[in-house]
């Protein structure tokens, strides 16, 4: 992801710094971001960098063809675009999103018979590991 945005940072608009901080929260991500996910940490990076920055960035990554919207849990999230098809764990006590990559879903299974389907989003929601040891007690 990074790498496409070096590529292409002759296409983007000015802040390049801030777009490159921006691309860098997606790098090491086991899941999609919020926006204000991804504030939270280019703002650690750039503790200047303001919200209305982070949603033109996204928006316009998204149009480059860099990120891709998925929705997930009623909030709209970003991951890099392209990414192969996966499906998505969210968790309902911290709202956390988690790519899942190998489940045994096929799409033969998820329409009637005689139903041709074009897309699909599949979203398992629950508890993650994290919250499951604070509910615990565990630290």
């Amino acid at each position: 992801m990074v790498d496409k945005l070096e590529r292409n940072q002759k296409k983007l608009h000015r802040n390049t710094k801030q777009r490159a901080v921006i691309a860098a929260c997606f790098s090491n991500e086991v899941g999609p971001l919020s926006v204000n996910e991804v504030h939270a940490q280019a703002a650690k990076q750039s503790p200047s960098l303001g919200i209305a920055t982070v949603y033109r960035a996204m928006n316009a990554f998204v149009e480059e063809g860099i990120l891709a919207p998925v929705v997930i849990g009623g909030t709209t999230r970003y991951e890099p675009a392209a990414k192969r098809r996966h499906h998505h764990f969210h968790c309902r006590q911290c709202n956390a999103a988690f790519c899942v990559e190998d489940t045994p879903v096929t799409t033969s299974r998820l329409a009637p018979k005689g139903f041709t389907i074009h897309e699909y989003d599949l979203v398992v929601s629950g508890t993650c590991p994290s919250c499951l040891s604070e509910n615990r007690g565990e630290h």
